[in-house]
């Protein structure tokens, strides 16, 4: 009984880092990103900070984004013909 008791913590399941998905990316994403910065620092290229890196990381935030909504889509579609049954 005093087992049951101490394992009070929610288990949280398989949710693991997949590290040859989008997890990966992001993370050899910011290594990138954070090199580039700091050589366009270093060397005073202004129109990679100014322009080129903004508007690359917007585009990489909106093709996420995206990408999460599709699939917030795809399981409210399921779920919606799972309970039509």
């Amino acid at each position: 009984m005093q087992d049951e008791k101490l394992n009070t913590t929610p288990s949280v399941g398989d949710e693991k880092i997949q590290w040859s998905g989008l997890d990966g990316f992001l993370v050899l994403l910011y290594f990138v990103e954070a090199l580039v910065f700091g050589y366009c620092l270093l060397y005073d290229v202004d129109f990679m900070i100014g322009t080129v890196a903004p508007y690359f990381t917007l585009g990489v935030t909106t093709m996420i984004f995206l990408k999460y909504i599709l699939e917030v889509f795809s399981f409210s579609r399921q779920t919606r013909k799972s309970a039509s049954r």
